[in-house]
Formats: C-alpha cells, sequence, structure tokens
C-alpha cells in the first residue's frame, strides 16, 4: 500500500502530461472560433486538394494511402508551404502534427497515430 500511496503522490507532483494538455485546450480555444471557420470555408477546396495529394506522399509501407497523412507528409507539406516563414520551425513540426491528432488510447497496434485524417489535418 505505501508502494502505491507513493506512485500516487508522484504521479500528483509531477502532473505528468498536463502540460500537454494545458496546451491542447487552449490551441482548441484559439482555433474554434468565427473567424478560423470563415477561413477554412473559403479555402475548402484547396485544403482538400492539398490533402489528397500529400494522402500519396510517402504511405507507411504496406499501406497505399489516400485516406491518412503520415508524419513524413506532413512535414514535407509543412517544407512546401514555408511554414518556418510564419514563424514554426521544423522543431516544432511534431509538436503540431501531435497536437492535431485526436486521442486514441487504443491505436497501438498499427501505424495510425503517425497519420493524420482529414479533420486531424485542419
Amino acid at each position: 500500500e505505501s508502494a502505491l500511496a507513493a506512485v500516487k503522490e508522484l504521479q500528483r507532483v509531477l502532473n505528468l502530461g498536463q502540460d500537454v494538455v494545458y496546451m491542447r485546450s487552449t490551441l482548441q480555444q484559439a482555433l474554434f472560433v468565427e473567424e478560423c471557420c470563415l477561413v477554412v470555408k473559403q479555402n475548402k477546396k484547396l485544403l482538400e486538394e492539398t490533402f489528397a495529394i500529400y494522402c500519396k506522399r510517402l504511405p507507411f509501407p504496406g499501406k497505399g494511402g489516400g485516406k491518412f497523412m503520415s508524419f513524413g507528409a506532413w512535414v514535407e507539406f509543412l517544407q512546401a508551404c514555408s511554414a518556418t516563414e510564419f514563424g514554426l520551425s521544423h522543431l516544432e513540426a511534431g509538436l503540431a502534427f501531435a497536437l492535431g491528432k485526436e486521442i486514441r488510447i487504443d491505436e497501438f497496434r498499427s501505424f495510425r497515430h503517425m497519420e493524420l485524417s482529414w479533420s486531424e489535418f485542419l
């Protein structure tokens, strides 16, 4: 029992993952506003075409591509649109990818955690 109590106390003190939860919630509050919705609506066709193109780039072995964008394709997309010129460093590409992901705890037997769906891409 003392070991369990110690682990619970350690978890409470360390607050593991709380910074990511905070980052995700503040990002969602900033993005899910009317202005962003209008920008997406105005550029929907371009976004759909871009997503379709990059879904075919660098698919995981055994997957034909088409439904999901791999992390490698995400990095290529960011390079193609010169994301660094808008303040996103190449070191933050992985963080942006991870923050866009829907949380799925049961996705551990596939590469799905390394792919973006259409809604996650947006």
